[in-house]
């Protein structure tokens, strides 16, 4: 039973063999001769029930029982026949596509940049077949001037042209063959056809080229490739600008920067990393204030009254607000302004203790050696006559009116060695001299010296020795 089934099986596969050997051997003698053959003659079915395309090197080997030096075809084109589309219809010397169902060829249109059959060499119009050469030489209705061993592509300014795209290969174009001829203008010229190629292909709608722009990173987007805008490289670099990654399950940020602190970090930042380890004060307008150690959490220490000053608290407390003493506000600079009384049992000063006209203890002087009348800053000062004006001058205490000295203002007038007669004299006010009742100017002679002291609103009393007259 077996050897009788083994019999019969052998006798199926002869017969079929014996079936589709004439079948085989008239399609590669078409194929070899350039004459026109089905469009599935030129596909060969592989593993998985798939198919793909037969190059020329491969119809050479076919041709001729598996050598790779197959009959050459010259001038000629490898071409299929196809139906015309009732509407639209193929052009002579130009690209023609498939459209419909049962598929019609019609010419590509300028938007097409793919999936062209060939070139339209004869049958073209709305009727009847066309047929398409898809390999070899063939003359192509071109859209402008060409260049010889520039690339093909389909044209996209004049429907079904062909379009010499240049020496470098295209970045968004399927390229269909080379230019053999250079030529100035449109017009149809020779080209070499051969299998459409493009960067890279998918097992998809065919749609191959990259998405989005340059350098952009690529991403499935509905079955087609397309680029993310804030994410791009340079294939060695990745930046990304826009994209949000989300939480991770982990990951180390050793050489990041930028990381904002309002919104890229969660928790609150302890002390040995430069933090205060609290979120919040407990007290607004406080101070923040090391904690009970080295690494503890910080502590607020409350805002104190505008009359109090920051008093330490000793070695393991916090400082404290203590009421300061006196009238006024407390000191806040370097060089304190006090304003009122400072009332003490002693001061003790290191230093020069000046007031607004100079140092207390001296009696500040203000050279002149021409007419002059007195300011509210010469109370306290002497005003001196030099030796080497010898021209007598003329000094003059201003009113009350124009300069409300304070009461107690001294003035002390100097008139040094050879100097020109000095006169003293007063505008509105009174002026009277020590010792007696006489009132008006005073003449000083020589050297001397006298002092003029306000007692009252409008009234000095001017003193000094046998020299003032």
């Amino acid at each position: 039973m077996k050897t009788h089934s083994r019999i019969c099986l052998a006798a199926l596969v002869a017969a079929f063999f014996s079936l589709i050997a004439p079948v085989l051997a008239q399609t590669i003698t078409a194929l070899t001769a350039g004459s026109a053959v089905g469009a599935a003659d030129l596909f060969e079915s592989v593993q998985g029930g798939n198919s793909r395309k037969v190059t020329a090197a491969q119809l050479k080997t076919y041709a001729n029982g598996g050598a790779a030096t197959g009959t050459n075809i010259g001038t000629s084109s490898v071409t299929f026949t196809v139906a015309n589309a009732g509407v639209t219809g193929t052009t002579a010397a130009r690209f023609a596509k498939l459209t419909g169902a049962p598929s019609t060829a019609v010419i590509t249109a300028t938007s097409d940049t793919e999936n062209a059959l060939g070139v339209v060499v004869s049958g073209a119009g709305t009727t009847g077949s066309a047929v398409i050469a898809i390999l070899g030489q063939v003359t192509c209705d071109f859209d402008g001037t060409t260049t010889a061993g520039d690339y093909v592509t389909i044209s996209t300014s004049t429907a079904g042209k062909c379009h010499d795209v240049g020496a470098s290969w295209p970045a968004n174009a399927a390229v269909y063959g080379r230019v053999l001829t250079s030529n100035v203008g449109a017009g149809a010229y020779v080209m070499e056809l051969m299998t459409p190629d493009v960067s890279f292909q998918n097992a998809g709608n065919g749609k191959s080229r990259p998405g989005g722009s340059d350098t952009q990173v690529q991403y499935n987007s509905s079955g087609a490739f397309g680029g993310i805008s804030g994410a791009t490289t340079n294939g060695t670099t990745l930046t990304l600008v826009a994209p949000v990654l989300g939480t991770p399950a982990s990951g180390t940020l050793t050489n990041t920067t930028g990381l904002p602190l309002t919104t890229g970090v969660t928790g609150t930042l302890p002390v040995t990393n430069g933090g205060t380890g609290v979120a919040t004060a407990t007290t607004a307008y406080g101070l923040q204030a090391a904690g009970t150690t080295a690494t503890g959490a910080h502590q607020t220490l409350a805002a104190g009254a505008t009359t109090e000053i920051l008093v330490g608290g000793g070695a393991s407390a916090l400082p404290v607000w203590t009421t300061a003493t006196g009238t006024g506000a407390p000191a806040r600079a370097g060089s304190p302004t006090f304003t009122g009384t400072v009332g003490a049992a002693a001061i003790t000063a290191t230093g020069i203790i000046q007031d607004g006209r100079g140092d207390v203890r001296d009696i500040i002087q203000n050279s002149r050696s021409a007419a002059y009348t007195t300011v509210l800053t010469d109370c306290g000062k002497h005003v001196y006559h030099p030796t080497a004006d010898t021209t007598a001058r003329t000094w003059t205490i201003d009113s009350n009116a124009n300069v409300a000295a304070p009461l107690g203002c001294a003035i002390t007038f100097a008139n040094d060695l050879s100097a020109g007669v000095l006169t003293i004299s007063i505008t509105s006010d009174t002026m009277r001299l020590a010792g007696g009742t006489s009132t008006g100017s005073r003449t000083m002679t020589g050297v001397c010296l006298a002092t003029a002291l306000k007692v009252a609103t409008t009234v000095w009393i001017i003193s000094g020795g046998s020299c003032l007259t």
